[in-house]
């Protein structure tokens, strides 16, 4: 019975590098309508419901209910929004991690509940950006949290209402 475990929304091209960041030691279950990347997955061990990850009862199936996070990766930010309001649908409470491939996108994955938005084309970005110039890269405005990139909440300490404190 799974409990405290990572529900995995959607399939996309960032799934698989994302799963890689976790070890044996969180339990994941991912679910997608793809059949294809479903039998992929569970070939490497990872649980996956072959179900649509915008149905709320295919959530329940993946106990989002008792999950503690639920990241939402799919390839298509339309999915991704309802899989967001699913989500928050099943578990009011749960903290829900969106990708947001088209960053037109990011404030709509806001407004229907996701903590947290992962702009995917922003990290690639200033990855590139980066590399060029042979620099770490500054990926604090690549997610968004409560409205503002983490980079413009830093930026903007401090600031009065008159502009920049002096």
């Amino acid at each position: 019975l799974l409990e405290d475990h990572v529900v995995v929304l959607g399939y996309g091209d960032v799934t698989e590098s994302f799963l890689d960041r976790f070890g044996d030691e969180t339990d994941l279950v991912v679910v997608t309508p793809d059949s294809g990347a479903a039998s992929r997955l569970t070939d490497r061990g990872t649980e996956v419901l072959t179900a649509d990850p915008t149905d709320e009862s295919a959530l329940s199936d993946a106990r989002v209910g008792d999950a503690s996070a639920v990241a939402v990766a799919g390839d298509d930010d339309a999915e991704n929004v309802l899989a967001v309001l699913a989500a928050r649908n099943v578990n009011p409470d749960v903290r829900i991690v969106a990708l947001a491939n088209e960053e037109t996108h990011v404030a709509k994955l806001r407004a229907v509940g996701a903590d947290e938005i992962v702009d995917l084309r922003a990290i690639g970005g200033q990855l590139l950006g980066a590399s060029v110039f042979d620099r770490d890269p500054d990926l604090s405005a690549t997610t968004s949290t409560d409205g503002e990139s983490e980079g413009e909440a830093e930026d903007g300490a401090g600031d009065g209402p008159d502009g920049p404190a002096e």
